[in-house]
Order: structure tokens, then C-alpha cells, then sequence
């Protein structure tokens, strides 16, 4: 299995997933501490699109789009 067949698993099987990828790769691009070394542990470094994510807003409104959907999915499960 390659690693790319094994991160589509990943993402398949694991909804938080692209979640956590899309959060680390940002954090990178932001260069908080570390977040650089993890990116290359886990081999994400110039294979997502994510990487060329660098406007601030294009990233502020991926930020608002995640918030809303965990509140979205907050409010189903308190319902």
C-alpha cells in the first residue's frame, strides 16, 4: 500500500482526518513551532493543494468554514 492509498484510507474511514491535515498544514504555513517537523514526519509537505493556502483571507474563511461546521455538528448532537 502506498502512502498516498493509505492517507485516502485514512480520510475515508476517519472524518477528523482532513480535518487534522488541513489544521497542521496551516499552522505550518502560519510557522508556529513545530508544525513544520510535523508536516514532514507525516510526509504532507507539496502533495495537498493546502500548501498553497498562504492569502489571509482564503485562510480566515477555512477557518470560519471548519468552526461553523463543528458547531453545526455540536448543535445535531446536543439535539
Amino acid at each position: 500500500m502506498t502512502i498516498e492509498t493509505e492517507r485516502n484510507s485514512q480520510a475515508q474511514a476517519n472524518p477528523v482526518f482532513m480535518t487534522a491535515k488541513t489544521a497542521i498544514c496551516l499552522m505550518a504555513a502560519a510557522n508556529i513551532p513545530d508544525a513544520s517537523t510535523i508536516v514532514r514526519c507525516l510526509e504532507l509537505e507539496n502533495r495537498d493543494p493546502l500548501q498553497n493556502m498562504i492569502d489571509p483571507d482564503v485562510i480566515l474563511g477555512n477557518a470560519l468554514v471548519v468552526e461553523t461546521k463543528y458547531r453545526a455538528m455540536c448543535s445535531l448532537i446536543k439535539d
